[in-house]
């Protein structure tokens, strides 16, 4: 193809990609490597993406339900006072933990400012 060809092609490409999502889609992820891993796709496969890319929920599929974090029903075995010390240590996990808990995560680290906290609690021996 020659350069005028492609330059051609590049303009309605640029005229056809929604910029603004392009923009959004390269804040998660590398576009460079996207379209190099796309690029080395056989026909099979990029048949198999473009499916997957464009189907929709087939009629009967039911979004999942929420996990059940106690499947076993085990909260309603506890006694009134451990279940005291159960809520105590949720509400410790969602209002301390939870909001610092990907961040760390994702930098590989540990939040100790949460040890003294957690050791207010009075529930993990000599913590």
């Amino acid at each position: 193809m020659s350069l005028f060809g492609k330059v051609k092609n590049t303009i309605g490409l640029l005229k056809s990609v929604d910029l603004e999502a392009l923009n959004k889609l390269s804040q998660k992820v590398d576009l460079s490597k996207v379209m190099s891993a796309v690029g080395n796709l056989d026909d099979r496969q990029l048949q198999g993406l473009m499916k997957m890319l464009n189907s929709q929920a087939k009629k009967g599929q039911h979004k999942l339900p929420p996990i059940d974090g106690d499947f076993y029903n085990l909260a309603q075995k506890l006694t009134p006072e451990e279940r005291e010390i159960q809520m105590k240590m949720r509400n410790f996990m969602e209002d301390e933990v939870k909001p610092i808990a990907n961040d760390f995560w994702n930098r590989a680290e540990f939040p100790h400012e949460i040890i003294p906290k957690f050791a207010e609690l009075n529930l993990a021996g000599i913590a």
